[in-house]
């Protein structure tokens, strides 16, 4: 499966939404371990100073699930997602994870494998899982 690990320096997740991350670290995850990808930025980033009802834009989540899909992802991790949840939950399997570091978070997602990966299957009916 590919995930994407919502980052701003590729050591910590950020407390804030998935979508409001600087970078995305794209890894393949194998039940026996995982591979770095590539790092992408976020060109859908808003600014700190916007007002905060940006949060859960369609449009935003529009492009955000092509520029994920394009890369095959299957997987987003975060410690936090906003009102957009709902809309990528359809294409993606949302992964909150309780921890700051994204190597923390990569070995829950090694742990949980079975889990996330039957996730995956569930289309339509899939949610989002809290690890940590």
């Amino acid at each position: 499966m590919n995930c994407a690990i919502a980052t701003d320096d590729g050591i910590f997740l950020m407390g804030r939404h998935f979508g409001d991350a600087c970078q995305y670290d794209l890894y393949c995850v194998e039940k026996d371990g995982f591979t770095y990808s590539e790092t992408i930025k976020n060109p859908f980033r808003e600014k700190e100073e916007d007002d905060e009802d940006v949060h859960g834009d369609k449009i935003k989540a529009s492009n955000m699930k092509e520029l994920l899909l394009e890369k095959s992802v299957s997987v987003i991790v975060s410690k936090r997602f906003g009102p957009n949840i709902n809309r990528m939950v359809r294409n993606f399997v949302p992964v909150i994870v309780r921890h700051n570091e994204v190597e923390k978070a990569k070995h829950l997602l090694l742990e949980h494998y079975d889990e996330v990966q039957a996730m995956i299957h569930e289309g339509e009916n899939r949610q989002h899982i809290v690890l940590g």
